[in-house]
């Protein structure tokens, strides 16, 4: 079963690969923030050289299932703008451009 690519179709890929993608960079972006705050508060409170920084300094599980889920974000949006491209080259190759 074949559907006619539309451009409609083409921007509503191009909107949701543009979303996903930026949902995962912010996640990931978080993450990052999160650990730079939790390592100034330490340094801040003078801990820096003791075994608690060790302890905070480790990620937590959160800490992976957010850089994971970014990740997985990531690539679905990129293969998603991919995905669109592809449309967008067969859209002007059927429409002899």
């Amino acid at each position: 079963m074949t559907t006619e690519i539309t451009p409609a179709r083409i921007r509503a890929l191009v909107i949701v690969g543009v979303a996903l993608l930026a949902a995962g960079v912010s996640s990931v972006w978080t993450l990052w923030a999160s650990a730079f705050a939790r390592y100034m508060y330490i340094e801040d409170l003078g801990l820096a050289e003791a075994t608690e920084f060790a302890i905070a300094r480790d990620p937590t599980p959160v800490d992976h299932g957010l850089a994971i889920f970014g990740g997985i974000l990531i690539l679905l949006g990129a293969a998603t703008l991919v995905a669109a491209a592809v449309l967008v080259a067969r859209h002007r190759r059927r429409a002899g451009r």
